[in-house]
């Protein structure tokens, strides 16, 4: 396959099912190819005609946008809406909310009611949010439970780095949520990416994560995959001296790529020549 087949930037639009300059938007810049996947939101004055817009897409896949912030609700649950049944709850609200049982209830019934509404309408094969809401971490317990019951495939939940928010990047209590709220795959950042994160809170999470029969997935997030074979191997024997079962090298930040010598050194250091040339050699992208 030549660079110029190969997809090197893939562009999502959000808010498909908006109003009609949204669905504009989405519709002509699909149309053009430049965008590739767009996520519908299903509770908005555009989706009928989003709806429509769809078949002359073609063959696209969409993602549902969980909408708890704008417009009109599914279920009209008087915790979720104002007297006229629009959404009243910001993002801040949504967080200070999320602790109560009976707001989780209805807004777990108002996500049902969305993705049961866009599954019969579009092809689906992801899910996400409006305005981010499902990184709220009792929002997103939900989402995962959900995403598990209606969709196929392994669910991978944690994150990579702090992202500028001041809190543990390595929760045990947040850990056994995800995993009972149905993740698979746990992700972290790697020993010696972060500051402060130590070998020892690692080694308690794998031992977490596989005392509930899920794996663990450790990350170069830091744009580290562009720094020296020693550092990369480094990183890898210490990572898996805690028990991560899975390593990904490389966000491709300031670096631009994960650099091929240290996908390689990464790959020898956990598992030897061998392995990592049998690996290369059976590649069907080789």
């Amino acid at each position: 396959m030549s660079y110029q087949n190969k997809k090197v930037l893939i562009f999502n639009s959000d808010d498909f099912g908006h109003s009609h300059p949204f669905n504009m938007g989405v519709y002509k810049g699909i149309k053009s190819g430049v965008i590739k996947t767009s996520c519908v939101l299903s509770n908005m004055e555009g989706y009928s005609e989003a709806k429509e817009l769809a078949y002359d897409l073609g063959k696209i896949k969409f993602g549902i946008h969980i909408n708890l912030v704008e417009g009109k609700s599914l279920t009209e649950n008087k915790l979720l809406v104002d007297s006229k049944n629009y959404f009243n709850n910001g993002y801040i609200d949504l967080l200070k909310k999320s602790f109560d049982k009976n707001f989780l209830n209805a807004a777990e019934f108002e996500m049902r009611a969305q993705i049961e509404k866009t599954l019969g309408d579009f092809k689906i094969n992801h899910i996400n949010s409006h305005v981010h809401t499902h990184s709220i971490p009792n929002l997103f317990n939900l989402v995962i439970k959900l995403a598990k019951e209606y969709f196929g495939g392994m669910i991978i939940a944690g994150k990579m780095h702090s992202s500028g928010i001041d809190e543990a990047l390595v929760d045990l209590d947040s850990i056994e949520r995800f995993i009972d709220a149905g993740a698979d795959i746990i992700l972290m950042p790697a020993v010696y990416t972060v500051p402060g994160l130590s070998e020892e809170e690692v080694t308690a999470a794998c031992k977490l994560i596989k005392s509930k029969g899920a794996l663990s997935l450790s990350s170069i997030g830091t744009s580290q995959e562009g720094s020296d074979e020693g550092t990369i191997r480094q990183i890898a024997l210490v990572n898996k001296r805690c028990g991560i079962d899975i390593q990904h090298i490389g966000d491709a930040g300031w670096c631009g790529i994960a650099l091929p010598e240290n996908i390689m050194a990464l790959s020898i250091a956990i598992r030897g020549k061998r392995w990592t040339y049998h690996k290369i050699a059976s590649s069907v992208n080789r």
